[in-house]
């Protein structure tokens, strides 16, 4: 076992902790919302020429019992298991051991409130339930050990979202994914693959249950290299058949109405057979996504033409984690049909597009409609990279 040198709170917080652990007691097993999560992932099960070669390196931060750790190097991960108890490393160390899996499965005493493993260049990079009592600058250390992700490697980060009856912490303040995702401050070279609040079933104490949630981030780091590892490019897609600019009548009201509508339809076509896992996932450093660019969308059709006020315009480019793709997609279809009745009402261009409220004139008809124009071309253009960025699935 390698350790550094240095000790803090956290490091007697969690040797108290883990004390009483004895690798004679059966070991742990896997997170099962990770388990689940590297299925998806095609981390797991490895094809047989691949194990055990050098390649398909992990690191795990604050492994504590090592239970995720021991099950990749039981399918072929070479495992690095960083945790600040050097008393639950030693255990994990003899647990490794006994399975057999100890040439894959090397364990590390660090203080991730200190410093931050520089080990070279991993596959995959994970944090399970990284949170902790003691203070610690959490989002600093991920932002860190992201670097150290390969090409075409994985950053997993999987956190609790609510707390179980029998938690230590107990509050309701969890964050967003999307707030998660934030914090990490990935750059352009990332591509966010999951970014989901996720439900499950918790075992506690005394054969306790209860329905939990969790927060899931799944990103792909690309530089221009092909991907290694587990790490996959979405497979190309066929180029979705452009439909060309709409032949209109020509009045003014035509033309408007018309190219608006065939954007309109350019953002739906967007989220056409575009995975689920993915709708959330943010392509860019800012967290944008398709799910939420369309909620947006429909925010600013029902302001526009209805006059509906919106107080955080930056929260409408979110969706909640109970708000499904079909439901957001419906409200989106809901508010054209609405604003469709209000242009289709307007015989003048010239007066205003709704009755106004707090005393304010609502712009003209005209306006909304051109500033419609504007705002749907523009977010269909993310829409298409986001998409792109998703399975290569490209065209207007």
């Amino acid at each position: 076992m390698e350790t550094d040198k240095d000790a803090s709170p956290s490091r007697e917080f969690w040797e108290r902790h883990y004390r009483g652990d004895d690798p004679s007691t059966p070991p742990p097993g896997p997170n099962a919302a990770f388990a689940e999560l590297a299925g998806e992932l095609a981390l797991v099960p490895l094809r047989e020429p691949e194990r055990g070669t050098g390649a398909h390196r992990a690191l795990e931060l604050a492994c504590g019992r090592g239970g995720d750790a021991l099950w990749l190097a039981a399918r072929g991960w070479n495992v690095t298991a960083v945790d600040v108890s050097e008393h639950v490393l030693a255990v994990l160390g003899e647990r490794a051991r006994r399975a057999g899996v100890e040439d894959r499965l090397t364990t590390r005493r660090h203080d991730l409130a200190l410093s931050v493993p520089d080990t070279g260049s991993w596959d995959l990079v994970y944090a399970n339930y990284f949170q902790t009592p003691v203070d610690i600058d959490r989002d600093a250390v991920l932002r860190r050990v992201s670097r150290s992700v390969g090409e075409g490697g994985l950053l997993v980060v999987l956190d609790h979202a609510s707390s179980a009856p029998w938690s230590w912490e107990q509050r309701d303040d969890f964050p967003a994914p999307e707030d998660l995702w934030r914090s990490l401050d990935l750059g352009a070279e990332w591509t966010g693959l999951v970014c989901e609040r996720r439900s499950r079933t918790a075992h506690g104490p005394d054969g306790r249950s209860a329905r939990v949630s969790d927060n899931v981030v799944v990103a792909r780091r690309r530089t221009g290299a092909t991907p290694k590892g587990p790490a996959r490019t979405p497979a190309a897609q066929p180029r979705r058949r452009d439909q060309p600019p709409p032949r209109t009548g020509t009045g003014e009201k035509e033309v408007l109405t018309g190219f608006l509508a065939y954007l309109r339809e350019s953002v739906l076509a967007k989220l056409d057979g575009a995975p689920e896992q993915h709708v959330r996932a943010p392509g860019v450093a800012s967290g944008t996504n398709l799910l939420g660019l369309v909620k947006h969308l429909a925010h600013v059709e029902r302001s526009l033409f209805l006059g509906e006020e919106v107080s955080d315009w930056q929260a409408t480019f979110h969706a909640d984690a109970g708000e499904t793709t079909a439901g957001v997609l419906e409200g989106y279809r809901a508010a054209v049909a609405a604003a469709d009745r209000a242009i289709a009402d307007c015989d003048d261009l010239g007066r205003p597009a709704h009755a106004g409220h707090r005393g304010k004139t609502a712009p003209s008809m005209r306006w909304a409609l051109v500033h419609m124009i504007e705002e749907t071309g523009r977010h269909a253009g993310h829409l298409d990279i986001l998409r792109e960025l998703v399975d290569g699935r490209t065209g207007r």
